[in-house]
């Protein structure tokens, strides 16, 4: 029998990290929209996040709460958490806020920094203690972000 090859199957075992600087507000939300993105796709993968500098235990951000509740996600079990270099070493993909926190994820494991990528086209500036209108912008240049990556990952094009 032939069986056809499925760019989906070969990703079933993929680890996805996604992270920020304090794990309480961009990352979190991207981590929530891109497991919910690629399950919509097909794709079974390990989404995970953490922050560079990250005080563990916290919740996610309450500025946070209305632009996540208008997408459908519920961050209320959130808990941050710092980002360690076995969780870069661990991740098939890494996908970061920013161009310095790209940088600053190879000096944490140097080795591989081609599986470390931008989530948006530019930076996504952190909203943290920013008002409404402020959150709504990061969450939908995540949203856009995310929507990009699972259709590479859900194509094989990673």
């Amino acid at each position: 029998m032939l069986v056809a090859h499925s760019p989906v199957a070969e990703f079933s075992d993929m680890r996805i990290l996604v992270v920020c600087a304090g794990n309480i507000c961009r990352s979190p939300l991207a981590e929530a929209l891109l497991r919910r993105a690629l399950g919509a796709r097909g794709v079974e993968a390990e989404v995970t996040s953490a922050g560079l500098s990250a005080e563990p235990g916290l919740p996610a951000s309450d500025g946070l709460g209305p632009a996540a509740r208008s997408r459908g996600v519920d961050l209320s079990r959130h808990r941050s958490r710092r980002l360690q270099a076995s969780d870069l070493r661990e991740a098939d993909i890494v996908l970061v806020m920013t161009a310095a926190q790209q940088a600053a994820g190879a000096r944490l494991e140097p080795g591989d920094s081609s599986k470390v990528w931008l989530l948006g086209e530019a930076d996504i500036a952190d909203p943290y203690m920013g008002d409404v209108p402020t959150y709504e912008v990061c969450a939908a240049e995540i949203e856009a972000g995310v929507e990009v990556i699972a259709d590479r990952v859900a194509s094989g094009s990673f």
